[in-house]
């Protein structure tokens, strides 16, 4: 990612009777993991994330050490960056010593844990995994909670001899808190570049659906 990129930005608009009832300002950053190694960099470069209604962070599973364990030697590895609870630590200092918090953040959090496409070609996801499949939000119309809590559970499953109790010491300072789990291609592309068909992002969606309900832009069911 480029240091100096500005962020994409887009209008989400709702519709009531073909006139805009509504509309929310989304914000994209592709940031380098370089800029989460400490505050001042955060700052710099994600300097409005207090002012969120709703954050999604993405974070690469292949960094997570119980993952790496389970992959060594069967796909190459990235380079490892800032640990996960490092990062989750200075969102949270980044937000309250901007908006002078002292007890929980009201903003909800969705922690998307990318490339479960990879995870299920070396056989680190259940074999009945939900995240295997897309979710049920678009089809039914609305975002379904039973869909979603099952999500929820498999990711903590997943993550849970990674999940110390620190991890989840710092999500509850998050008025609510979130797991996902995401593939942007839908496969792991043989040579780093190329798909075997076109691309088939699965449950890409579902972090921004929640935040979505949670703001009643949305219905929940």
């Amino acid at each position: 990612a480029n240091d100096d990129a500005p962020p994409l930005i887009y209008s989400i608009d709702f519709y009531k009777s073909n006139k805009i009832r509504d509309s929310i300002t989304m914000s994209l950053y592709d940031t380098a993991g370089e800029n989460l190694d400490n505050e001042n960099s955060m700052l710099c470069n994600n300097q409005y994330i207090s002012n969120a209604s709703g954050i999604i962070i993405l974070l690469d599973p292949l960094q997570l050490p119980t993952i790496r364990k389970k992959l060594e030697g069967k796909v190459k590895l990235p380079d490892q960056n800032s640990d996960t609870t490092d990062i989750l630590r200075r969102v949270i200092n980044l937000i309250k010593d901007q908006k002078k918090i002292k007890g929980n953040i009201d903003i909800p959090i969705a922690l998307a844990f990318t490339k479960m496409d990879v995870l299920q070609k070396y056989d680190a996801l259940p074999e009945d995994s939900c995240l295997k499949m897309q979710s049920e939000h678009i089809a039914k119309g609305g975002f379904v909670k039973s869909d979603f809590e099952e999500t929820n559970r498999e990711i903590i499953a997943l993550l849970e001899n990674f999940m110390a109790d620190e991890i989840e010491q710092l999500l509850k300072q998050f008025s609510k808190y979130s797991f996902f789990g995401v593939s942007s291609l839908g496969e792991n592309p043989e040579d780093g570049v190329t798909l075997s068909g076109e691309p088939n992002p699965i449950r890409v969606l579902d972090p921004l659906l929640w935040l979505l309900s949670i703001n009643k832009y949305i219905k929940t069911i």
